[in-house]
């Protein structure tokens, strides 16, 4: 707001008196200037939880110091384990009266009125600093922490813990978005850093930090947050429609502002420019407001600038002033969540990973099969740890933790596995089974992808004068990974042979419009494209958003699926025919014996794994010589492997449209009374509901007690056994707005997108997929509201499988977390029939993880031109190579680093774990130092002519095949025979053969052997040798 306006506004409200209307927008830059004017704590009530979320988001996006959220206390309704955003919103209410920052504190309902604060805390408000180099007891800090009402454990990665280990204190406040990390030397603090709690790596470091905290003590008495205050002034917001107004609570003198918003619904960038510069005209002062500077154009001058953030433009014919919005003046909205963390990007860990491994959990060796994990134990022969592994009759194998890459958890479609047998060939002959089975997959996967490498018979237009014509009517902004997408498909089209590319990003990241311009493209040269999707609900949603992009371009557009009725199926099939369509959508009807696909160019599959076994055939016919492009949320793994290999392209959108805030979820008890308030938050603000209800036998009776209780809304069902056309009237009304509560099956789980719906409910979650929640949990959030998931489960204790889904959609809130879900999903559900029908008993009999690996190794010896004719090197290592206890106490995490450092392929890969080790456990010990320097050995050493390495303290034997190659390389031997150094007492040629010759090397005391092999590499410089 101007600063003129915001002075009256602000003196208004000082006398009493209510101002109105406002945005939460302009609101937020209100309250902001009365905190500051006032200097003293300000408590805003409001009324709905969704409405007051929104104004605080849009405050703490301009202020992070000024302002406050304080929801009502929902522990009632929470399934424990679950839930802790209201409670780090309240603490850090509580903990900031005592900060010298005056602020507002937005309070939903009558959450201020409650006694919900233990009256203990009112005076027992303690600031703690912490410093670099700062001299401090450690064991002070530990039993402040344990006052203060802290957890201990292994690993912190949720509020309210700490774990401390070795050098390190690691500690997550509730107030806190990351957790920091304190790094000692004896009592001095040598480092302070931020760290992801995910990944347990450091972000950033710090040279101090302050933590505010109260002491945890017996409640005698709760008092309420108006107490704690010390009784601050109340305002309240109200809501009048779109608009709000701030005032004291019973103000009946209203100071009227005339404000009214400014439309730039669906305008691309070109033509808000145009509009705003006309409105700004009428107008005597023209104010920007934004987080970034504000941008130059020619024909807009700005009388005034103002920090921060408001969603939509405003204006005022009374005071004859326009707030233009940063977000429609550059279509570019912003959201900065309270509680997202900071994070530091790491390799997704293997769904077959050992992490997390408890003892009794299936496991799989490659040499001997399917066993039951025993935990790391200590070998019999030299009392170094190892996994043991139980097998049938009792009998166990122990392996040694540096071959942990032969071990993986199992994952496969049953739930208990058969137990394999030592000592006979059923397990061999297992694998030998999988392989043959696998060689046809492979043979099928290499045969289409060698059908698609001819050449096509004709040419794309490469320019043309509507070429650009989906750029510039696109309504939003491009993200990097989205453009990048696009350039790669255009490039194939454009390229002699056909496409076949996947694109994969999240839900709501931009993939239907990779394939417009695609389809523009196929048009523009007079070719079809057909556009296959799963499901009726998504083939009507895609077909009304590409007949809304491309219709107005001349693209002939139509529909086949089971809605549309059998005559304009006829006419659809007749145009088909005649060559007359550019573009058909539709789903497994387009598949069908009466439908002739002729002058196909570009054939485009929507999450083609949801298609049934027959329909893949038929697809797989269809592709063969066309350009294909496949879009999916969640790639399975099999799609995965062809593009590893080279043999499927793949472009990943990464990168969430600006505009695209996380989804709030919460896991809570089955509640009537939770549900209305929940339904009522949502409608209040203008929003619209999905009640997701996946029994169509009690559907009616859930339509009719919400009727009952919200008669002016409304309230529908809708269910797959609907006739088509009620289906399809349903799904317009709610689309178009008029449907305020959409009582659903999971025919919502791919399409209806409704910007306007940013609240889903979701009755007995625990029946779920993880996946499937994810993609249902994605159809609200399609805007630049804020939207809100509710998961509901019976008040009942979780199975240890419901929690960890549950918890795990909790945690991934964050945009573009599908493919991680879908992981996690592998692994709480079973691999099931993930790569067909064919394939499900194989994946079951070895475990998902080892099939992945068969087939990748089969792909890959049918790409490569030569085989390899040599073994890796073998190392036998008898120097002390460990991961002390002392140094990782908890023996899964332990197993876990043991299993990181035998997989890595590369030399970056053991210096990142060596930093991520000292960061996250202090420095490491001599026995650690060793097991990283073996692990360089191993990739150093890895080359043909070297067939075996024995380490012991003294001695290094290294073991040369004596083929064609080294004969003809006898220098390199003489320069081996000669090397000398100071820790070298001799070099010596041992056992020379027509195949091998041993080469020792006899060391001084102190001279570390695994070390010198690393610094004498270079003395075998074959060409393979990096």
């Amino acid at each position: 707001m101007s600063n003129a306006l915001l002075e009256t506004l602000t003196s208004e409200i000082k006398n009493s008196k209510s101002v109105g209307p406002v945005t939460l927008g302009g609101a937020s830059l209100l309250l902001l200037r009365l905190v500051s004017k006032l200097d003293r704590h300000i408590f805003l009530q409001v009324e709905n939880h969704s409405i007051a979320s929104d104004l605080f988001a849009y405050c703490f996006m301009l202020n992070k110091e000024s302002f406050c959220f304080f929801p009502e206390d929902d522990s009632g309704f929470t399934v424990p384990g679950f839930g802790t955003e209201n409670q780090r919103y309240r603490k850090e209410t509580v903990l900031k009266r005592d900060q010298a920052v005056a602020c507002c504190v937005i309070g939903v309902g009558q959450a201020f009125d409650k006694k919900t604060i233990p009256l203990t805390k009112k005076s027992k408000i303690e600031k703690l600093a912490y410093k670099k180099e700062q001299e401090i007891d450690r064991d002070q800090v530990l039993d402040k922490l344990l006052e203060f009402g802290y957890s201990k454990v292994d690993t912190t990665r949720e509020p309210g813990f700490f774990s401390s280990r070795g050098d390190i204190l690691d500690v997550f406040p509730y107030h806190f978005k990351n957790p920091f990390r304190l790094s000692f030397d004896f009592d001095k603090i040598e480092r302070i850093s931020i760290y992801d709690p995910s990944s347990q790596v450091s972000i950033k470091d710090v040279s101090s930090l302050v933590l505010y905290e109260h002491v945890e003590t017996q409640n005698v008495d709760n008092i309420t947050l108006m107490d704690h205050y010390f009784h601050p002034d109340v305002l309240s917001l109200s809501a009048s429609g779109d608009f709000f107004s701030i005032g004291e609570k019973h103000s009946k003198q209203q100071f009227q502002t005339d404000f009214r918003r400014l439309s730039m619904k669906n305008i691309s960038q070109k033509d808000r420019l145009s509009k705003i510069k006309d409105v700004a005209r009428k107008y005597d002062t023209v104010v920007f407001v934004g987080i970034s500077a504000a941008p130059t154009f020619e024909g807009l001058l700005f009388d005034e600038l103002e920090r921060g953030y408001i969603p939509s433009s405003y204006f005022s014919d009374k005071f004859s002033v326009l707030y233009i919005s940063e977000s429609d003046l550059l279509n570019k909205d912003r959201f900065l969540n309270r509680w997202s963390y900071e994070k530091h990007w790491i390799q997704q860990e293997s769904v077959s990973s050992v992490l997390n491994l408890n003892v009794g959990d299936f496991i799989v060796h490659r040499l001997f099969g399917i066993g039951v994990f025993m935990g790391v134990v200590g070998s019999k022969k030299n009392n170094k740890e190892c996994v043991g592994i139980e097998y049938a009759d009792n009998a166990c194998v122990y392996v040694s933790l540096d071959q942990l890459s032969l071990v993986h958890k199992y994952v496969g479609s049953k739930k208990e596995p058969k137990i394999s047998t030592l000592g006979t060939k059923k397990w061999r002959l297992g694998v030998e089974k999988t392989k043959e089975e696998i060689e046809i997959v492979a043979n099928e996967i290499i045969e289409n992808y060698r059908k698609n490498t001819q050449n096509r018979s004709f040419k794309y237009e490469t320019e043309n004068s509507l070429y650009g014509e989906p750029n510039s009517s696109f309504p939003y902004v491009e993200t990097p990974d989205q453009a990048k997408a696009i350039s790669e498909v255009l490039s194939d089209l454009d390229a002699e042979k056909p496409m076949d590319r996947l694109v994969c990003g999240d839900v709501g990241f931009g993939k239907t419009e990779v394939a417009v311009r695609a389809i523009f493209k196929v048009f523009l040269s007079k070719k079809l494209s057909v556009f296959l999707c799963p499901t009726t609900i998504l083939s009507d949603q895609h077909f009304r958003t590409l007949t809304k992009r491309l219709s107005s371009l001349g693209v002939s557009i139509e529909q086949l699926t089971r809605f549309v009725s059998k005559k304009k199926q006829k006419e659809i099939v007749q145009k088909l025919n005649n060559n007359e369509l550019d573009l058909l959508i539709g789903t497994h009807r387009i598949l069908s014996e009466d439908v002739s696909i002729i002058n196909l160019g570009l054939l485009i599959i929507d999450e083609e794994h949801r298609f049934g076994v027959k329909h893949k055939e038929q697809i797989r016919f269809i592709k063969e010589s066309v350009d294909v492009l496949t879009l999916t949320a969640t790639p399975i793994p099999r799609t995965l492997q062809q593009s590893m290999v080279g043999i499927k392209k793949i472009s990943t959108i990464l990168t969430p449209p600006e505009s695209r805030k996380p989804i709030i979820t919460t896991i809570q008890y089955f509640n009537w009374k939770l549900i209305k308030r929940k339904i009522k938050n949502e409608t209040v603000r203008g929003g619209q509901v999905y009640f997701l209800h996946n029994n169509t036998f009690t559907m009616p009776l859930i339509v009719d007690k919400l009727r009952k209780s919200f008669s002016h809304l409304s309230i529908v069902g809708l269910s797959g056994q609907m006739k088509n056309n009620e289906i399809e009237n349903r799904s317009n009304l709610f689309f178009n707005g008029k449907i305020d509560v959409l009582v659903c099956t999971t025919i919502i789980e791919s399409g209806i997108d409704v910007p306007n719906a940013n609240c889903i409910i979701i009755n007995d979650s625990q029946n779920f997929g993880l996946s499937q929640l994810y993609q249902i949990r994605g159809r609200v959030g399609r805007g630049n509201v804020q939207a809100y998931c509710t998961l509901l489960v019976p008040d009942k204790k979780l199975e240890k499988s419901t929690f960890e889904k549950l918890k795990a959609l909790e945690q991934n809130t964050s945009l573009g977390s599908g493919h991680k879900l879908s992981l996690k999903d592998l692994e709480i559900r079973g691999a099931g029939s993930i790569f067909g029908y064919k394939q499900s008993g194989h994946i079951a009999s070895v475990g998902y993880q080892m099939y992945c690996d068969l087939l990748a190794e089969e792909l890959t010896k049918k790409r490569v031109s030569e085989k390899q004719s040599y073994k890796p090197t073998k190392i036998t290592c008898n120097v002390a190579t460990e991961i002390p206890s002392s140094y990782i106490e908890n023996p899964s995490i332990r197993l876990n680093y043991y299993h990181k450092i035998s997989s890595v392929v590369n030399l970056p890969s053991v210096d990142q774990l060596e930093s991520e080790l000292i960061d996250v456990f202090g420095q490491f010990t001599y026995e650690v130092n060793n097991l990283l320097n073996l692990a360089r050995v191993k990739l150093l050493y890895s080359i043909s002519e070297i067939s075996k390495i024995i380490i012991s303290e003294r001695e290094v034997s290294i073991v040369i095949y004596a083929n064609k190659k080294t004969r003809e390389s006898r220098s390199v031997v003489a320069n081996i025979l000669a090397y000398s150094s100071e820790g070298v007492e001799g070099v010596y040629l041992k056992d020379p053969t027509e195949e091998s010759v041993r080469v020792l090397f006899i060391l001084k005391k102190g001279l570390n052997p695994i070390s010198f092999l690393i610094e004498i590499v270079d003395l075998f410089s074959y060409d393979n040798i990096t």
